[in-house]
């Protein structure tokens, strides 16, 4: 039998992770050739280095000083901890989903590729501890380093080891726990000259085992039979004669859009289940359960904007949000967004509290461009422009002028707040946000 072998460099990440907390401080050395402050920064090294490679580090000799200011880091103690400990027997199972990928035109398709199963088991938690020491020559260096970093943990500060999505043991908190002022005695004899302050942090981490990954080969899903059920939905499309994807729009259902999540509504736009007796809100799973579950990241919810015939939809993939099943969380498709119609502007504003150089707008220049929540007064600080509500002016080098006039327009328009980044639609009687607000049902749809 081949012989088993597992490394992860597990505790390795979280002593590298740790020690990049300490990296970028400086010092200030004094004054350079031109009168200018000389700040020094300051190296981090991991303190438990084998005795030969220090012995290079000094060049072969007992009588190289260390140089400082360094600051070191070493592991101090590591222990188990039984009050975080779960079950030994504990397993979490996880599917993993792929989009589909075009080898031949080197893109992924808006579809489902390659499924996974993700088995993983019962992580063992331990309690790191870990020292690091602040070496200086002098108490104006300690005093500059020792505010810099005590500012920075007050009294903790979070720490992940990986950017794997599936890894549930990669966030921790480092937490200052204890301060060793200095490690010389007094009096001070004339040959040490190196003083060392030095830091215990705590870390309380989990070493997690291997994962098992499979690869699923057979169907993916059972789509049940919903022909009975089209009092509940208005629409299913079924694409080339094979249900692998279902439009869903719910006949009496609302869905109002933040900036964070989606929440699911009555048509009166309340969150409360009306055929719920005891006051329960609204649940996304409960409206899913007929259509095989929610598929976190590849679920989608798609806006219509514009008019009915508006064919364009914006695209939002949802996922579920844990101890909260009446909101889901998304991420948008930006490329789904429609095409700015009128140029971007610099901002929304009221003219009648704002004005160009007051401090919250800049000094009038070539090529700005606002929409107006109010008309402008008068006050020499618009000129003669005669704008509206709603309306956008533009500043043409000599003068505001109205550059979309919002009551001359009663068709859709967009454009971009260039200081939010948000895109904004023109319903023909006002502006709102594209993409946030309440969608009534015709409005929105999920494909699943």
């Amino acid at each position: 039998m081949a012989q088993q072998y597992f490394y992860d460099q597990q505790i390795r990440r979280w002593l590298l992770q740790f020690m990049r907390l300490f990296g970028g401080f400086s010092v200030q050395m004094g004054k350079d050739s031109t009168g200018n402050d000389y700040y020094h920064q300051v190296p981090v090294r991991y303190g438990d280095t084998t005795r030969m490679s220090q012995h290079i580090l000094r060049k072969n000799s007992e009588n190289t000083i260390l140089s400082v200011p360094a600051i070191s880091c070493y592991i101090a103690e590591l222990l188990p901890n039984a009050e975080r400990r779960i079950s030994p027997t504990f397993q979490d199972s996880v599917q993993v989903y792929e989009k589909s990928y075009d080898a031949e035109a080197g893109t992924y398709r808006d579809q489902v590729g390659e499924t996974y199963s993700l088995d993983r088991h019962s992580p063992i938690p331990y309690d790191l501890t870990i020292n690091v020491d602040i070496w200086t020559s002098n108490t104006e260096q300690k005093l500059q380093l020792l505010e810099q970093i005590l500012l920075l943990f007050n009294p903790s500060v979070n720490l992940q080891s990986s950017q794997n999505p599936y890894d549930w043991t990669s966030l921790a908190v480092v937490e200052l726990i204890n301060i060793t002022w200095t490690a010389r005695s007094i009096p001070q004899g004339t040959d040490d000259i190196i003083d060392v302050a030095s830091l215990i942090f705590t870390l309380p981490i989990f070493l997690t085992p291997p994962a098992k990954v499979k690869r699923q080969v057979l169907i993916h899903s059972i789509l049940n039979n919903v022909g009975a059920d089209f009092g509940f939905i208005d629409d299913i499309i079924i694409n080339n004669g094979f249900q692998d994807r279902r439009w869903i729009t719910f006949e009496d259902r609302h869905i109002k859009v933040t900036e964070d999540y989606i929440q699911l509504l009555t048509s009166i736009n309340q969150a409360t289940d009306p055929q719920s007796s005891t006051g329960e809100n609204l649940s996304w799973k409960d409206h899913f359960s007929k259509f095989g579950g929610i598929n976190n990241g590849i679920t989608e919810i798609r806006l219509k904007l514009g008019s009915s015939m508006d064919t364009n939809e914006i695209i939002l993939k949802v996922s579920a949000v844990e101890n909260n099943q009446n909101i889901l969380s998304y991420s948008l498709d930006a490329s789904t967004l429609p095409n700015d119609t009128i140029t971007m502007i610099n901002g929304i504003i009221d003219p009648t509290k704002s004005h160009p150089g007051n401090g919250n707008i800049p000094a009038a220049a070539f090529g700005q461009r606002y929409l107006l929540t109010n008309s402008p007064i008068q006050n020499g600080f618009w000129g003669t422009v005669a704008a509206d509500e709603n309306d956008v002016i533009e500043y043409n080098g000599s003068d505001w002028i109205v550059s979309f006039d919002a009551s001359a327009v009663n068709t859709s328009a967009y454009t971009t707040n260039a200081n939010t980044m948000k895109k904004l639609y023109f319903t023909g009687d006002e502006w709102v946000l594209a993409v946030e607000g309440v969608f009534d049902q015709g409005w929105w749809r999920i494909v699943n």
